[in-house]
């Protein structure tokens, strides 16, 4: 057994655990509100909802191979992989790429749901006045943004962006490419950028 079966059996032994805890504390809830009975029928009822209680766990327990497989299935259909960029540099007056994370596209998918998080920090080493940081993301050609974060001079300024795009067509072994793009239109120092990349890829 794989190690994504093995997961899914542990899946399956979760949920039949809670199933089971779930309904035994119902029962017991209702038994305690309800007024004590005769000792007699208390017992009965007692009986009654065990009684209840194990035919609910037998029916849970009863996940056959056919349901096991058709969860396999659909646990198959899709993958996803995730990239992160990190770097330290000098931002131009002019968006462009900064830092670039890539995502290679695995054989028998067709279609993937990308996601981007960008976010961009600098400190303004002017001594007066305001500078814009201006952020924007990237996936393949389709750019999203700006953003557009005003920074004191002398003071410590960054923003965020995040972007999802739904890309179809592909096959296996093509290069997504996601990017954070950024300007500054101002002296600054202390810049870092980053661009968290993450696609799920679907047959």
């Amino acid at each position: 057994m794989n190690i994504r079966n093995r997961w899914i059996s542990a899946g399956v032994i979760v949920s039949l655990l809670i199933s089971g805890i779930t309904l035994l504390t119902t029962e017991r809830t209702t038994l305690m509100a309800n007024p004590t009975p005769p000792p007699t029928d208390f017992m009965q009822r007692l009986q009654e909802r065990i009684d209840k209680l194990d035919r609910r766990i037998s029916e849970l327990a009863t996940f056959d191979a056919t349901q096991y497989s058709r969860v396999v299935r659909k646990m198959s259909s899709f993958e996803i992989v995730s990239a992160t960029t990190t770097g330290i540099t000098g931002l131009p007056t002019t968006p462009v790429d900064v830092v670039v994370a890539t995502i290679t596209v695995p054989e028998g998918y067709t279609t993937a749901l990308v996601q981007s998080s960008v976010l961009i920090g600098l400190r303004n080493t002017a001594t007066g006045g305001w500078g814009n940081l201006w952020i924007q993301s990237r996936i393949q050609d389709d750019v999203d943004g700006p953003l557009i974060n005003p920074v004191e001079g002398g003071q410590f300024g960054s923003g965020n962006l995040t972007q999802v795009k739904i890309l179809t067509g592909l096959t296996g072994g093509d290069i997504i490419t996601v990017a954070a793009q950024a300007a500054f239109f101002s002296t600054h120092d202390i810049t870092r950028a980053t661009v968290n990349a993450s696609a799920t890829f679907l047959k």
